[in-house]
């Protein structure tokens, strides 16, 4: 079988033989995943969105025949409520790669990682472009199958037990106490999410205004003798 390597794809050439090879590991094709029972409150954008899971297509696990056997894999999970994400859906996003796979050459053969994981030549380190996996993120979460009320309620309870344990504890530790603080918020989040699952009219919450700036003093005028 004949392998493209896209070597060009946002960041420095991966050497594609030498003592410069990274050493990561070979890995199998994959595919991204969602399901509703694994969505996450996100402080940043202020919504809930999906903790993707990378499936990927080792022959003679999870369903997979051969390498490459997409519909094994998607015949095994798919019953289970998981939806499968198509590499190209990445292409629809402007400026990004047109997939979110992408194989690197390696030490000991053909890595496929995703597009935002870039091997660092020569080592088995890796850089992250967490802002491009953000944008993807954020836009397939649109085309999920959203988490429902009786998902929702139980995300509410979960972070509810959590922001009352950081509660307690922040009242000696102020470490605590900050985490206590971003769990409040991402309680409002979700339960925004459910009051929107129930059905429910939900108001989005405008940014606060800027504080405006007190008026400065005018500097003191000396007396002409």
């Amino acid at each position: 079988m004949a392998f493209e390597y896209d070597d060009d794809l946002m960041y420095d050439p991966t050497p594609k033989s030498g003592p410069n090879l990274p050493k990561l590991p070979a890995s199998p094709d994959f595919r991204l995943a969602a399901h509703t029972n694994k969505w996450s409150p996100d402080l940043k954008s202020g919504r809930m969105l999906p903790d993707l899971v990378t499936m990927p297509m080792t022959p003679g696990a999870c369903g997979v025949a051969r390498p490459g056997d997409l519909q094994g894999l998607i015949g095994m999970y798919e019953p289970q409520g998981w939806t499968f994400l198509a590499p190209e859906v990445m292409g629809e996003i402007e400026g990004a790669p047109k997939h979110y796979v992408h194989k690197k050459r390696v030490a000991r053969g053909v890595a496929h990682l995703p597009v935002w994981v870039h091997p660092v030549p020569g080592s088995d380190r890796v850089r992250v472009d967490r802002a491009l996996y953000r944008r993807f993120v954020e836009h397939v979460a649109d085309k999920l199958p959203q988490p429902n009320d009786e998902q929702l309620e139980t995300m509410l309870s979960q972070a509810e037990a959590t922001q009352a344990k950081y509660h307690e504890r922040g009242l000696t530790n102020p470490l605590a106490k900050r985490r206590a603080e971003e769990w409040a918020a991402k309680i409002e989040i979700i339960a925004k999410a459910l009051a929107r699952a129930r059905g429910e009219d939900v108001e989005d919450e405008a940014p606060a205004p800027a504080p405006t700036p007190a008026p400065k003093k005018a500097p003191a005028t000396k007396k002409a003798d």
